[in-house]
């Protein structure tokens, strides 16, 4: 790669953050479940819906790849100090229930987790995986 090439893209990637920076809220979390998409596909998982919703609750993605799938939940935020402000026991308890309901509706033989992706800037900062059967 040349020199210029890596000078375009750090250009490019410092206007995406600045960008994201000065985005609202919802467009902030538009783009965060985005990145976090093209994260999975980039490590060749097979999206397979994104914001499945029943009643109240929501699935922000669920990707398929060999014999798993994975439902995430998406956080855009500032800072990662303590996960269990983002995460709550209720908040994985309404995403469990929700990827259950879609387990029945959409049966699968696959291993099912559930995975926390923390987007921080445009970029995933850390994400948390639990195995659930």
């Amino acid at each position: 790669m040349s020199i210029i090439a890596i000078y375009n893209y750090c250009v490019a990637l410092l206007l995406f953050h600045i960008n994201f920076i000065s985005m609202h809220s919802r467009e902030k979390w538009r783009v965060s479940e985005d990145v976090a998409c093209q994260r999975y596909k980039d490590r060749w998982w097979i999206c397979i819906s994104k914001n499945y919703t029943i009643r109240w609750w929501e699935i922000d993605l669920i990707c398929e790849k060999g014999k798993d799938r994975v439902y995430i939940e998406v956080k855009c935020v500032d800072y990662i100090d303590d996960i269990h402000w983002f995460v709550t026991p209720r908040k994985l308890g309404r995403v469990r229930k929700t990827m259950e309901f879609h387990a029945l509706k959409f049966p699968t033989k696959k291993d099912i987790r559930i995975d926390v992706v923390f987007v921080r800037n445009g970029v995933v900062d850390q994400v948390y995986d639990w195995v659930i059967f």
